[in-house]
């Protein structure tokens, strides 16, 4: 069997995060390559120190990522990098060259001359680019366009196991590849995997506020996932309208009133939020000018809820100047002003659409929480709006991946449609 050779084409560096890629792809080929562009960053040709040292950094990443997976899969013999460009495999020839693992200590790999005549039977070109997928294309050389990920479903329902695992549910025993908190829906009965085992449990007692109701199975479990005092962070995902703001703010009235929160902290990652430096106003008003969507899901829930004044106090808490919230209930904010605050005891944080968050903003706002507050990331990978993210590498994706299997942390992705209308979920279809 002929050995794979991949092209990594520099438009996956600058949008995808490599640690996801490659867990993700099922494919994992003998040989990488890098474009000669991107081999020039490394041996110093390029001007922008910062982009050469960036370039480096998420190099040295993948690197030793790809290294980590051959060592358990046995899959990749060789590394290489740089010297080879669509042009070079065109003309089947080619020089590049080689890193594998070094035998020196403190180095995960060293660099070997190597010359080699490269064949375009035996290439394929992993990219973003629809250009160089025409090109290539044209040359009969196999492409990969990079796929949108998927976010973890949080549940398995009853057609998606095997015998062996529908006969293990009917022991009520746990079977392999469930993650902590997963939901399992089998038939009339419903568990959740906690700590090895297989919990039955009942949405009947969480799926309903007063006289507020899930609509579906997918709100019935984001409910119990937000209700659940051994979950502080939860991450609700999904397309426009399935109710992820709305059951996170019903989550607060539900608790305020059982006296599990005394405050609610609402941010939203909007890419707006850059440009705030330069807009007048205090840093409330600023913020709330993207917080109206959040505005108006507080007043449809206050006219559900005509016989509490609790949705009436955060409005006006909300409408009020900064300093001035006669409640003291609601604070709204920006990662302008995350830095050095905490969310205190008995406090529900709730961050709004998460996928235009980057990395870092997440971090600091996860890191935030203080002791006994939960935390609520909404979003759709399907609308990421920041330029400087994709839909394979934000925050949010971030968070879910590494933090999918903790036990502190609940993953729901609904994949109902959604509840605002035929339209909205028509455009969720068209644009996803």
């Amino acid at each position: 069997m002929s050995i794979r050779k991949v092209i990594l084409d520099k438009s996956i560096l600058k949008s995808v995060n490599f640690k996801i890629a490659l867990l993700e792809e099922s494919i994992i080929p003998s040989h990488f390559f890098i474009r000669k562009k991107t081999f020039e960053l490394l041996q110093d040709k390029m001007e922008d120190e910062r982009a050469r040292s960036e370039t480096k950094k998420v190099l040295e990443k993948m690197f030793n990522l790809i290294l980590d997976v051959a060592e358990k899969n046995g899959g990749i013999k060789k590394l290489h990098n740089g010297g080879v460009s669509l042009d070079d495999i065109l003309v089947n020839k080619g020089s590049k060259i080689s890193i594998k693992k070094s035998e020196k200590e403190g180095s995960r790999y060293e660099s070997i001359n190597l010359h080699e005549t490269l064949g375009k039977d035996n290439c394929f070109i992993y990219t973003r680019d629809a250009t160089l997928i025409l090109r290539a294309s044209e040359n009969q050389i196999e492409t990969i366009r990079l796929k949108a990920f998927q976010i973890k479903k949080g549940f398995k329902s009853q057609s998606e196991l095997s015998d062996k695992e529908n006969l293990a549910i009917t022991k009520e025993e746990a079977f392999l590849g469930l993650s902590e908190n997963e939901f399992v829906l089998f038939g009339t009965k419903n568990y959740q995997y906690k700590s090895g085992k297989l919990i039955p449990i009942n949405f009947d007692k969480t799926s309903n506020v007063e006289k507020i109701k899930a609509v579906n199975i997918d709100q019935k479990m984001m409910m119990h996932l937000v209700q659940d005092s051994t979950i502080p962070v939860v991450l609700l995902t999904g397309v426009a309208g399935v109710g992820k703001s709305f059951l996170a703010l019903l989550e607060f009235y539900r608790g305020y009133k059982k006296g599990i929160y005394k405050k609610l902290f609402i941010s939203r990652a909007n890419v707006s939020f850059e440009d705030n430096g330069s807009k007048p106003g205090t840093e409330k008003e600023k913020v709330r000018g993207v917080l109206g969507p959040i505005k108006t899901t507080l007043e449809e829930l206050a006219t559900l809820m005509p016989g509490s004044d609790i949705f009436k106090k955060l409005l006006e808490d909300f409408n009020a100047k900064e300093g001035e919230e006669p409640h003291k209930m609601l604070n709204v904010t920006s990662f302008g002003e995350i830095q050095g605050k905490t969310f205190p005891k008995n406090s529900l944080a709730f961050l709004d659409e998460a996928q235009n968050a980057t990395e870092q903003q997440i971090q600091s706002f996860f890191t935030r929480a203080g002791k006994e507050a939960k935390m609520i990331f909404a979003g759709d990978l399907g609308q990421v709006a920041n330029p400087k993210l994709s839909i394979y590498n934000n925050g949010l994706l971030f968070l879910e991946r590494n933090a999918r299997n903790q036990s502190l942390v609940g993953v729901l992705y609904s994949t109902k449609a959604s509840a605002r209308s035929n339209i909205a979920q028509l455009g969720a279809d068209i644009f996803s």
